[in-house]
């Protein structure tokens, strides 16, 4: 009894031994032994470069150079800050807009392992000025006007009173009554 019993373990453990091994030998495949991926951090704040304000709402976006494609976007606070928290490793271009402002590219932000993280403590925005040609508002009187003590006939704005008498005219008046 006491050898069957023996010789069930040996196999029992055996058998277990058996299954622990990978199929493919050597080490297990992965990140198991490695350090986790880095991710960095890109930050600043957006200011008007005339008055030094806050610049609210600018549209920033990340954009890497080599793929041609946007990465990740975002928008300025009330503070005119900005905030990318995890953002891979690599070299990026930030791009600056807002309604108003001369767009605005910083090159070559490269974030590595020795420093993932990039702090912008002032980028600042240049005001776009459009200078528009003279404008000139023509406006014509209305055929009746209420002033303060008055109310006014503009005949001559009145279109059907022309090459009328002036008994026609008088009898379009408002408040008025001809006979």
């Amino acid at each position: 009894m006491r050898k069957i019993l023996i010789s069930t373990l040996l196999l029992c453990g055996l058998f277990f031994q058996l299954t622990a091994q990978r199929p493919g030998g050597g080490p297990p495949k992965g990140n198991f032994g490695s350090q986790p991926s880095i991710t960095g951090k890109i930050s600043g704040i957006l200011l008007d470069s005339t008055t030094n304000k806050p610049v609210e709402f600018a549209t920033i976006i990340v954009f890497d150079p080599q793929a041609n494609k946007q990465i990740d976007g975002t928008i300025t606070d009330e503070k005119g800050e900005f905030k990318f928290p995890e953002v891979k490793l690599g070299t990026y271009h930030l791009q600056i807009s807002f309604l108003g402002y001369a767009a605005k590219t910083v090159k070559d932000i490269t974030l590595t392992p020795e420093k993932p993280d990039v702090n912008f403590n002032k980028v600042f925005l240049a005001p776009d000025g459009v200078l528009l040609n003279e404008v000139t508002v023509t406006g014509q009187a209305a055929v009746v006007e209420n002033q303060i003590d008055k109310l006014v006939y503009n005949a001559e704005k009145d279109v059907t009173s022309i090459g009328g008498y002036a008994t026609n005219v008088l009898q379009k008046v408002p408040i008025l009554s001809v006979v």
